[in-house]
């Protein structure tokens, strides 16, 4: 549906919660050569740069900053390529663990979220920092 209303130049970045944390729904976003930032629960798999197993087995504690885990694959249908980006703040109930697929760098839109860089340029994790409504900015990692 989404396809059918947005002009052929325009790539939307799709923003999800868990319960769409599926790699079919990933899969057919990015064929359509779309991005997304998906937000995943501690039970599924991954095969990234700096970790391969569940993200529960990450151990992410409470005060964790932004960390970024890098590229890799999800679940057991290796789907990807996914970026791996978690946060557990201090004051959350629970540790964050987003995918991605969208590089070190891009555009911030729409320009109204809390605390963007003043360059409109910001990185996924920064982006990350702004979901769970802080406004400090965090250094890209």
């Amino acid at each position: 549906m989404l396809e059918r209303i947005c002009p052929r130049n325009v790539r939307p970045l799709l923003i999800a919660d868990r319960a769409f944390g599926h790699p079919r729904w990933l899969g057919e976003i990015q064929k359509r050569g779309w991005d997304f930032v998906q937000r995943l629960s501690h039970i599924h798999q991954v095969c990234v740069e700096r970790h391969m197993g569940t993200l529960k087995e990450l151990g992410i504690r409470r005060g964790w900053r932004v960390r970024d885990w890098g590229w890799g694959t999800m679940d057991e249908q290796q789907f990807g390529p996914v970026r791996l980006v978690t946060v557990f703040e201090r004051d959350a109930d629970e540790a964050w663990y987003l995918v991605t697929s969208l590089g070190q760098n891009w555009k911030l839109l729409p320009p109204t979220l809390p605390g963007p860089p003043q360059t409109g340029v910001c990185s996924i994790t920064s982006f990350a920092h702004l979901k769970l409504g802080s406004t400090e900015r965090i250094p890209s990692v």
